[in-house]
């Protein structure tokens, strides 16, 4: 039985974070703008904001695209594989599925 608890809400709180993973995945990020990496976006479609439960979160406007969701979620998108096991993952539960081929841009 594991006991060391992982803080899920310092995860999702930290803003820096979830920018890295995002320009990693390549997008460009200008603050709270965001040129979406996951779809050919010409102009910023996309932005970082702070949801009511204090996690930040990525949303797409463009139609089509509709990526959206926070550290955990875009983390998984990236990764090709559930958020549930995302969280496997981060837990270290061998259990948690292998990444797909990583996103490519």
């Amino acid at each position: 039985m594991q006991t060391d608890l992982i803080d899920f809400a310092a995860i999702r709180a930290d803003r820096g974070a979830l920018v890295r993973v995002l320009v990693d995945a390549g997008c460009v990020v200008h603050g709270n703008v965001v040129k979406c990496g996951f779809h050919d976006d010409k102009t910023a479609s996309a932005a970082v904001y702070v949801g009511d439960d204090g996690g930040y979160r990525f949303k797409c406007h463009a139609f089509g695209c509709g990526v959206s969701g926070d550290i955990l979620d875009i983390e998984a998108k990236v990764r090709g594989i559930s958020r549930a096991d995302r969280i496997r993952q981060i837990r270290g539960d061998k259990k948690a599925a292998e990444p797909a081929q990583a996103h490519a841009a």
